[in-house]
């Protein structure tokens, strides 16, 4: 989103009228070894109406929630592929922000409720092709150690289950998994093999904590002999990161 002459951009989504309004910004928030980089500043207001414009829907539930505890994030493109970021608004609408060319990156303020996605950018249709911090819904929350921004690594998604095999990192991460649905869910860990493991019956309206670790798959079944599944997190599979919270939490919910 640089100008021409170099310049960097800042990008204000208005949430009233469905517009994006350009000023200028000299405050990018990266190091000075990021002036190479395509770095945007992104603010989301605060005002919503009925006439909001939709860039494409996504699964109920999905959506912004506050704006009580902002987070500058800078989203790093390591997928191959030049990357379309969208965020999802205060009524479960993608709105398009930016671009990200593959190896580049860009440094965004937002909010720790606020739900992103990445997709292809020659791709019209919004769909979860990457990742973002590992999961296929990213939301904002700065790390353990804390810093100037939160690092959210983009990289192409797992397609399918034969895809997910765990490979932990000895960072130990305290997940809560919190049922939303109507039925029991199946909890199931992807071992290092590839192999899933059990590991919890959690009864609809129920939550469960476990200790696991960074880079782990997690799935979810509804049903074990049809191995019809749900959503974690909003995403087909779950992978923890540690963040500034004392405990991660995961919603299982159903697809729609």
């Amino acid at each position: 989103m640089a100008s021409s002459s170099g310049e960097e951009t800042s990008l204000n989504l208005n949430i009233k009228d469905g517009t994006r309004n350009y000023s200028k910004s000299t405050d990018s928030g990266s190091d000075p070894d990021d002036s190479n980089n395509n770095n945007t500043i992104i603010t989301q207001q605060s005002e919503q109406t009925k006439n909001t414009k939709p860039q494409g829907q996504i699964r109920a539930g999905l959506r912004s929630l506050y704006l009580d505890k902002p987070v500058r994030v800078k989203f790093v493109n390591h997928s191959g592929k030049e990357v379309q970021l969208y965020w999802i608004n205060f009524v479960g609408e993608c709105e398009k922000a930016f671009k990200i060319l593959d190896g580049k990156s860009e440094v965004v303020d937002t909010f720790e409720t606020h739900p992103w996605i990445a997709a292809n950018a020659r791709n019209k249709k919004v769909s979860h092709a990457f990742t973002i911090g590992n999961n296929l819904v990213y939301y904002p929350l700065m790390g353990p150690n804390g810093g100037k921004y939160a690092v959210a690594e983009i990289r192409k998604a797992p397609e399918k289950l034969a895809d997910l095999i765990s490979r932990p990192n000895g960072t130990e991460v305290l997940v809560k998994f919190i049922n939303r649905t109507s039925r029991p869910a199946y909890l199931e860990m992807v071992n290092p093999e590839g192999d899933r493991e059990l590991k919890h019956t959690l009864e609809a309206g129920q939550s469960w904590t476990t200790c696991t670790q960074e880079k782990t798959f997690w799935i979810t079944t509804m049903d074990q002999e049809t191995d019809e599944g749900l959503l974690l997190n909003y995403g087909w599979y779950y992978s923890p990161v540690k963040t500034r919270m004392k405990k991660e939490r995961c919603y299982i919910t159903d697809y729609i």
